[in-house]
This record gives C-alpha cells, structure tokens and sequence, in this order.
C-alpha cells in the first residue's frame, strides 16, 4: 500500500497565497492525515481522519472549527484501523468511511459515524470461506452514496480472484459483491482499485484500477447501480504511454459533465498526466503531462487524493519522523480551486 499526497494547478493564475500552519499532529492526537480529503460539515466545521495515532495507535477522526481550532474527535472507530480516505456526508447528517484494516475480520471495515464522533461499525470484510475473502479486503478508498441511497465503494484485495472487488452496501449494513477483478484473461477488466468511486450525472458508477488491464498500466471502469460492469478505457494504450499509466486516484465531474482524474506515470514525462474522460463516448484526452518543464519544477507523479476542496483550498502533508508518521495541514481561506 502506497501512501502520499500531490495538490497541483494547472494553467491557473492566482493572486499570492498565504499559507497557515493550523496544527501539527503529536501522535495521541492522530498522525499521518496521508490520504485523506476534508468534508465540511452542515455545521461549518471540516471533518478528517489520521491514518494512524491516537488512543489506540488505529488513527482518529479530527475537526477543525470555521473559527480555525482543532479538536480530535474520536479515536474509538469500532474495531476499525487505519481509516485511510476521509468520510463522506449523508443527507441526513451521517458520516460515512472505510477503514483499511480491523474490522469483524481484520481486513478492513466500513464505518457509520455521527456528529458528536459516535462510530457504529456497518461491514467487516473478508467472511471467509475460508480467508480468501469473497466479499472482498482491504478497502484503500472511501464510499460514495448513490441517488438510489446505497453506498459504493472498492476492495484492493479479496474477491474471487483476490485481485479487488465493487460492492454495494445498504445503510443498514447489507453488502452485494457487484464485480471482482481480474476474472477476465489477463485481468483485462482490471486489478487492484485504490480511489474513491464517483457516480456521474449518467447515473453510472465510475472508478479506476491502478494495475491490470490489456496494458497492466491500470483502468477506467464504469458501472451501474445494478451491477452492469464495463471496462471504459485502458491505460497506455496510446504509444509510449502518452494517456498515462497507474491512475492511484478516483475521478472526479467537472461542471461540464466530464470525468477528471490524474495517473501516476506515463505521459510524454513518464511523470504522470491530467486527463479527461467523455462519459458519453468514452473518449480519454490528456490534458497534460507532468515533468514537462526542465527538472519538473511543475511536478511529477501525482498521487490522490480525487475529492476537491472546493472553497476551502487545503493541503497536507505526512512524512516519518524518527520512525513515526507525523503530519500537519495548511489552509489557505481566501482561494478556491
């Protein structure tokens, strides 16, 4: 499991930034904000997770106040361990996430939480038979709600061939496998999802799988609500990997009703690209790639996460320390992406 974190503009002018420390994590308060994005609240507030710390060791759910204060708010995740990519919020005030390890059956849980930090666990993965794990482990992205009020999400690991798999989760708790990866030869339908899946105005479901495919470059995949799979695009099809390669990340729709998303290499830099996906014809175009300008002082290999900040332009940034993953988190109050 790879963790790190990339923030980029991209033929963007923007009046001079002034950035703020807010807070520097001391591991009792949580460490290693590495993978996560923040979600605002319906009462201001921003909500976001540690990979690890707190009062376990198994990271912890934290709040920053519009006011800009800091407050941990829970490091009882139910049995839940190392809630790697944020939550998402619900209509109805709930907060919803994954968690890599832990859970029933140490492979991974998804998470129900409410405001005041009250953690209910709703699915632990892997139920047996015996440890391949059918239903899936090892969940690296979050969950999305869906129109239809179902959750969705990704397992890195597990399935029938233990490549990863899609679900569907009612917020009740039950779980439908939807897809497993690598059941095609060569696993041309992919292997291995790590980013969050985002549902399009379409009604389709979409998301990315860092490795497999006909190129083992990774995939762009669609599917509905239902459970109808399909294999959109392949990465590094184009010659020398030109569309990319590796796509870490999930995707996100722009206002125009594309899908944006980023890969980890490739590109005419082997550094990486932006790229754009038509949902209506499928159509990839790489909007740019990285390592373009002389010793890629405009970035390379940029690595999740796929959810915008909208208003509140926030970064974060993890590293180890003394053998111990730290972190802390800048904002900038004044921009927008």
């Amino acid at each position: 499991m790879r963790i790190a974190a990339c923030v980029f503009a991209a033929a963007m002018t923007l009046p001079a930034q002034t950035f703020t420390t807010l807070h520097s994590f001391s591991e009792s308060d949580g460490a290693g904000p590495a993978y996560m994005s923040f979600v605002q609240g319906f009462n201001g507030d921003l909500y976001g997770t540690t990979l690890v710390g707190g009062t376990n060791g198994t990271g912890t759910v934290f709040t920053i106040s519009r006011s800009d204060a800091f407050a941990s708010l829970t490091s009882n995740l139910a049995g839940g361990n190392q809630p790697l990519p944020g939550l998402i919020l619900a209509p109805n005030g709930t907060y919803y996430g994954t968690t890599y390890f832990g859970g029933s059956h140490s492979a991974g849980e998804v998470f129900k939480m409410n405001a005041a930090g009250a953690v209910t666990a709703l699915y632990g993965f892997c139920p047996d038979p015996s440890a391949n794990c059918p239903d899936g482990a090892n969940p690296v992205g979050g969950v999305v709600l869906a129109t239809n009020g179902k959750l969705y999400g990704t397992t890195s690991f597990g399935g029938a061939s233990d490549n990863g798999t899609v679900f569907s989760l009612t917020t009740g708790g039950t779980l439908t496998t939807l897809h497993s990866f690598c059941v095609q030869t060569g696993c041309a339908d992919g292997s291995q999802p790590e980013g969050t899946l985002v549902q399009a105005s379409n009604g389709k479901i979409y998301g990315s799988t860092n490795v497999g495919g006909a190129m083992q470059s990774g995939t762009i995949f669609s599917i509905t609500p239902g459970g109808a799979f399909s294999t959109v695009h392949t990465f590094c099809s184009a010659t020398n990997c030109a569309d990319g390669g590796t796509p870490v990340a999930g995707l996100t729709e722009g206002t125009d009703g594309n899908l944006y998303g980023t890969t980890l290499f490739g590109g005419s830099g082997q550094s990486g690209v932006v790229y754009k996906l038509d949902p209506t014809t499928n159509t990839l175009t790489t909007l740019y790639a990285f390592c373009s300008q002389p010793f890629c002082t405009d970035g390379s290999s940029p690595f999740g996460p796929d959810r915008g900040l909208g208003r509140q332009l926030l970064r974060h940034d993890s590293r180890r320390r003394g053998g111990r993953r730290r972190g802390s988190f800048l904002a900038d109050r004044g921009h927008g992406l």
